[in-house]
């Protein structure tokens, strides 16, 4: 049939992300675009959700990994950036999400090291500038400002 093609744009809140995933397999071309304000939770908070929804469900260890790296970023380099807690999750994600579980034990072990007690006598900058050189070699380039932020996160600033 000479029908021609529709493209559809629709606001879903939080359930954007499902109704994608159900979408993508019966269309190709199906596209998502999250907006500034489109809600955006932490992996922790996903997992908290999927368990919710069946508690049964067996959440891999790549996915806690992620959810781990992803609040110490948050924690350590974002929210003293921003308390946008939204940009904060969605710049976390962004910024973890390249990395592969052998990555993040990695870190986790490099990270206990600089932690461990010989480490006390260190100043807070200089562990943060050796946890931003750790991350750096992992290809996280941590944003100093929200515009590097807002940058990351392909927000465009409104003049």
């Amino acid at each position: 049939k000479n029908k021609p093609e529709i493209h559809v744009l629709v606001q879903l809140g939080a359930a954007h992300t499902t109704v994608y995933k159900k979408l993508k397999p019966e269309l190709p071309s199906s596209k998502i675009s999250l907006g500034k304000n489109t809600l955006v939770f932490s992996t922790n908070e996903e997992i908290i959700r999927r368990l919710i929804k069946d508690p049964q469900e067996i959440i891999s260890d790549d996915l806690y990994a992620k959810g781990i790296i992803e609040n110490f970023i948050a924690t350590f380099f974002i929210y003293n950036i921003t308390d946008d807690t939204n940009k904060i999750a969605w710049a976390s994600r962004k910024l973890a999400a390249h990395l592969s579980i052998d990555q993040i034990r990695f870190f986790s072990k490099t990270i206990g090291g600089l932690f461990s007690v010989t480490s006390t006598i260190q100043s807070e900058e200089a562990l943060r500038r050796k946890l931003i050189k750790k991350l750096k070699e992992l290809g996280v380039n941590l944003p100093t400002t929200e515009e590097e932020i807002d940058k990351l996160l392909n927000i465009k600033t409104q003049i």
